[in-house]
């Protein structure tokens, strides 16, 4: 069956890469406020979940930025997670970092590990298409930082990693039918169960011909549940 989640955050809300909108360090200190609105939205829409987008700072002084509100921010991100877990029993609750973002020692990788280890987290959505590694020129760079999130986060369990991938708005690290197709064939030889993939944006995938083909080429090497 399918599940619809709530998409929480996005560049529309700042990015590390600039810093030029800080429209999260609003919601920073007003987690039970974001918790009850969130809610409220699933329930009334009787959607499955919710999943966080993050890509602004979240440590001190990151990227040589003058941001110093690390402390709030990784509050922010775990009070939420957790909350949500609580006010949405059964739900499904995921994230979507940036690539960049999932390294062991960073403050982001740290507090996901946090959540996955007290089970208050489904899935990793990692964006391969922002700033660091481009899997369909080199793949292995994009498989260790999947199977390092794996092993991590989920003890090795690669079903709970979903591939990101962008179709026309992320320059080049677009991502064609063909192109990610074949990447999944090459995760699929590396993992034969895996979370799967995503994309960004569906806007871009007109008449569905981008989720149809990829969709087809990793159900046809599915196998296992």
């Amino acid at each position: 069956g399918k599940k619809v989640l709530l998409g929480f955050g996005g560049a529309g809300m700042g990015g590390s890469w600039d810093g030029n909108n800080d429209c999260w360090e609003y919601c920073f200190g007003r987690e039970e406020k974001v918790i009850d609105q969130l809610t409220s939205i699933v329930e009334t829409m009787g959607l499955d979940g919710v999943d966080i987008d993050y890509e602004y700072y979240y440590d001190d002084h990151q990227n040589g930025s003058g941001f110093t509100k690390g402390t709030q921010a990784k509050k922010f991100l775990s009070d939420v997670s957790t909350g949500l877990t609580t006010s949405l029993p059964g739900s499904v609750l995921t994230h979507a970092p940036m690539d960049k973002d999932m390294v062991p020692g960073s403050g982001y990788y740290e507090l996901i590990q946090d959540l996955a280890d007290s089970n208050f987290i489904d899935f990793i959505m990692p964006q391969f298409y922002n700033h660091n590694n481009n899997p369909k020129v080199n793949f292995a760079g994009s498989l260790a930082v999947y199977n390092q999130m794996a092993d991590d986060l989920f003890g090795g369990d690669t079903t709970r990693i979903v591939f990101g991938f962008c179709i026309a708005a992320c320059n080049k690290f677009n991502t064609n039918p063909t192109e990610a197709s074949n990447v999944m064939l090459q995760l699929h030889g590396e993992h034969e169960c895996n979370g799967g993939a995503f994309v960004w944006v569906m806007e871009d995938d007109t008449n569905g011909g981008w989720s149809t083909a990829v969709s087809d080429t990793i159900q046809a090497n599915r196998n296992c549940l």
